[in-house]
């Protein structure tokens, strides 16, 4: 049957190759860096903490405090494969797609192929958009979330009923994944208003746009209290105004003074606005005030992250926008244009990033969302701090009830002179001595570098 299928669509997919050659010559050619990405940096390029979290979270589902779990909900649904690889592989697949959808819209305009061709190249060959797709993180999902509803509500003119619900409903769906792209869920119905498509039409982009948005909020309200998409949306607004807050202008009350950029430890504590850092430094120096009450779970950069500190910062925030409207909206203007006049500094690493950035709970905590999500440890452990012997006794909890997971980390000791434990295979191995009974799973494989220097790290 597949056979007798194949065979009848081979003279279409011949055909539509010939008549698109250009393209189709592009696309085949975007594929060849992208293999080289997947063949240089394996099982993925990790970016920082964000990559974790998101592994974490698939391994444990739950909202996350800092960004939305979309992405994670996504890892989720592979997660039975246990493969990182197949993620980012996916996630290339999706680029292609993202290019190829551009391509058919606008020659569905009018365009010619070759200026077809030309629109979609910066999806096929910037290194950049190949940097991402070979990231664990958000991006590229929400990317193809939006592209498609564009791609699916300019289809045809007028659009039908189920165009504007399909389109609504990826809006609101990659709003689950990357906040920032809320604003289209208001925007869609807008545009369907001012192309006079009817107000019913653009009353079920809206409703099918807020259906995911609600879903999520209403989620995130039952495991941790507000109803919000995350408990990090003031704190990030509140790090935003420190690009311009003055609070001789902006008087803040006595419970918020310790908000203020003076009050910051350190070279934070700049008073000249053009002088100071860039707003991640404020969010993330474990020195201000938000991370003066650290927390002791097993999740790192989740104590600031609480329902308290993220209505203080917010309640700063705008108290700065209401105090200087004109210099947030110069800040603003200002952000919002640099990336079109300042050169793109997403690069790949020489190598694979290493654990000189991130603390020793950093570091086991991402070994544990890598090892929760495939199995082992992907080969990346070395690049963790964790080529060494163990020499710490600690096991994965739960981030909010510090109870064990069942993902445990390698790091419970045990001492040289029981070579029977050592000997055993790991499904007859009893625990060890100081850890507790659900602590005696451990990565699958050894953790051993090939070489000096090198970016690859077998498993």
């Amino acid at each position: 049957m597949i056979t007798v299928a194949w065979r009848a669509a081979w003279p279409w997919l011949t055909g539509l190759v010939r008549r698109h050659w250009i393209f189709a010559s592009a696309l085949g050619a975007a594929v060849v860096p992208r293999l080289v990405a997947m063949i240089g940096f394996q099982p993925a390029v990790l970016f920082r903490l964000d990559t974790y979290d998101y592994l974490w979270g698939a391994v444990h589902v739950s909202p996350n405090v800092v960004n939305p779990s979309g992405y994670s909900l996504f890892l989720w649904l592979l997660r039975p494969f246990h493969s990182i690889v197949l993620v980012v592989a996916l996630q290339h697949v999706l680029g292609l797609g993202i290019a190829t959808w551009v391509y058919a819209l606008v020659r569905r305009y009018g365009l010619p192929d070759w200026g077809a061709a030309l629109a979609a190249a910066p999806v096929l060959f910037d290194p950049a958009q190949i940097l991402v797709e070979q990231f664990v993180m958000a991006d590229v999902l929400a990317m193809a979330l939006m592209v498609g509803a564009f791609g699916i509500l300019l289809l045809r003119r007028p659009p039908a009923m189920w165009q504007v619900v399909t389109a609504g409903l990826m809006t609101g769906a990659s709003v689950t994944v990357r906040p920032t792209t809320l604003p289209l869920v208001l925007l869609i119905p807008l545009f369907l208003l001012l192309r006079r498509v009817g107000w019913r039409k653009a009353g079920a982009s809206l409703l099918a746009g807020v259906i995911p948005v609600a879903g999520y909020a209403g989620w995130f309200a039952a495991v941790h209290g507000p109803v919000n998409m995350t408990d990090s949306n003031g704190m990030f607004l509140w790090s935003r105004t420190m690009s311009f807050a003055n609070c001789a202008v902006i008087r803040p009350p006595t419970d918020l003074r310790a908000l203020c950029p003076s009050a910051q430890p350190g070279h934070l504590a700049q008073p000249d606005p053009a002088r100071r850092l860039r707003p991640k430094r404020y969010l993330w120096n474990h020195r201000t005030w938000q991370w003066r009450h650290e927390h002791s779970g097993f999740v790192p950069d989740t104590a600031a992250f609480t329902q308290a500190n993220n209505d203080r910062a917010l309640r700063f925030a705008i108290a700065a926008i209401a105090a200087q409207p004109f210099s947030y909206a110069g800040v603003v203007a200002t952000e919002t244009i640099e990336p079109f006049v300042t050169t793109n500094n997403l690069r790949f690493p020489t190598v694979q990033p290493h654990s000189s950035g991130l603390g020793r709970a950093d570091r086991r905590y991402a070994v544990a969302a890598i090892t929760g999500y495939t199995g082992n440890d992907q080969g990346v452990a070395g690049d963790l701090g964790y080529a060494a012997a163990p020499s710490s006794s600690w096991c994965c909890r739960s981030p909010s009830t510090s109870t064990p997971t069942g993902t445990c980390c390698p790091r419970c000791r045990w001492p040289a002179s029981r070579p029977q434990w050592r000997s055993a295979s790991p499904a007859r191995r009893p625990p060890r001595p100081d850890c507790p009974p659900w602590a005696a799973a451990r990565p699958a494989g050894p953790l051993s570098r090939r070489r000096s220097g090198a970016a690859r790290w077998s498993a």
